[in-house]
């Protein structure tokens, strides 16, 4: 679920997001006053996830907090009437005209401005393919050759024949591991290297997508 989400976090796909859902409102004449945040909401009355919390010594001491404490024993059946009203105080303070006008511009709805949050992954990008050109030019500018400890053989002419002691016989096998895994390593670095400069071409893709809608809309 959270690969899928990271797929459809793009800028390109919010943009033709708030194509649709702009062209919708102007079509149907949708007012701010009918626009409505819905969705499934809950909680656990008298259940909490853990019983120690660190707060102030002071509150510790304060009646209000004493008070709290003494009336949450648990003694008595929570209901959700004893919960409303904590919840229409928290509501009154926060719904107000300034709150929601602002909530409302934060999510590009109204009024219609969706560089607000376009802007953002267009941010994120760029911080992504500059790391990005960065790790590349780090990967490019390492050494690429890599040499192996060459063992000196017998200088001593024999007249063509060749004596392979213990000794000489582990000396070619180090040899022919050590060039293996140079071999193995080379293809490791070639392969880290494509990855990298294809994630650079997709961000580079997904910037230019992101600016072209811009340039449409202006």
């Amino acid at each position: 679920m959270a690969r899928e989400r990271t797929k459809a976090d793009s800028g390109a796909k919010y943009s033709l997001y708030f194509k649709l859902l702009h062209q919708k409102i102007e079509e149907y004449n949708v007012q701010p006053i009918h626009i409505f945040n819905m969705d499934e909401k809950g909680f656990q009355l008298g259940r909490v996830g853990r019983t120690n919390r660190v707060f102030n010594k002071k509150l510790y001491e304060s009646k209000g907090l004493a008070r709290y404490l003494q009336d949450s024993q648990g003694l008595l059946n929570l209901t959700k009437g004893d919960f409303f009203p904590l919840f229409w105080r928290a509501w009154c303070n926060v719904f107000k005209p300034l709150l929601i006008k602002r909530s409302f511009e934060a999510t590009s709805i109204y009024p219609a401005n969706p560089d607000v949050v376009l802007e953002k992954f267009a941010n994120i990008l760029r911080e992504e393919v500059r790391g990005l050109r960065q790790s590349l030019a780090i990967k490019e500018r390492r050494s690429k050759q890599f040499f192996t400890l060459q063992l000196n053989e017998d200088e001593v002419y024999h007249g063509g024949a060749k004596l392979w002691s213990p000794r000489s016989v582990q000396r070619a096998r180090d040899r022919r591991a050590s060039q293996q895994q140079q071999q193995e390593l080379k293809k490791l670095q070639k392969a880290e290297q494509a990855e990298i400069k294809k994630a650079a071409r997709d961000c580079e893709l997904q910037f230019k997508a992101v600016k072209r809608v811009k340039r449409e809309k202006g």
